[in-house]
């Protein structure tokens, strides 16, 4: 991860002696942004890029790139939750999420898995780019409303296995 975070810092700022890389990837960023495409267009496209270059840092640092399993529905879904709640609290990111995914061991959420999640999430108008924060999500109005009503179903549900357990 360290290889592709000097890559994209290179690209994002014109430090000294960065990495060759960057300069073409800063070229990648700015050609998407000649294209007149949308915000929600964009990220689309651009995870493909960046899980290009993870996928070919691992292979020069002579890691392999594993081939996970396919996310089950609900573990989609539990995901999608989690943006989803977190959003309405404070900007959430793809790098976030990768990073609770690597940290809890959960097999299986790549990152393009994760930046797909986030673009069904935007699609449905839950989540929307921050204008705060640079490739951050936060809850629409409407994301708002669903994160509120899914913490409560969520507490009953804990309430009511609770219940169950104790008997």
């Amino acid at each position: 991860m360290r290889l592709v975070a000097d890559i994209v810092r290179a690209a994002d700022s014109r430090r000294s002696n960065p990495h060759p890389a960057g300069e073409g990837l800063r070229w990648v960023a700015h050609g998407f942004s000649a294209l007149g495409l949308s915000d929600h267009e964009i990220l689309e496209r651009e995870f493909v890029v960046y899980d290009a270059l993870y996928a070919e840092c691992r292979k020069r640092l002579g890691l392999t790139v594993k081939n996970s399993r396919s996310l089950s529905t609900d573990d989609r879904w539990l995901l999608q939750l989690y943006v989803l709640i977190g959003a309405a609290n404070e900007p959430v990111s793809d790098e976030s999420l990768q990073s609770y995914a690597e940290r809890h061991e959960l097999v299986g959420i790549t990152a393009a898995k994760i930046r797909s999640i986030l673009a069904a999430l935007v699609r449905r108008g839950v989540i929307r780019s921050s204008k705060d924060a640079d490739r951050c999500f936060v809850a629409t109005r409407q994301g708002k409303k669903a994160a509120s009503e899914a913490r409560a179903r969520l507490s009953n549900l804990m309430s009511l296995l609770d219940e169950r357990s104790s008997r």
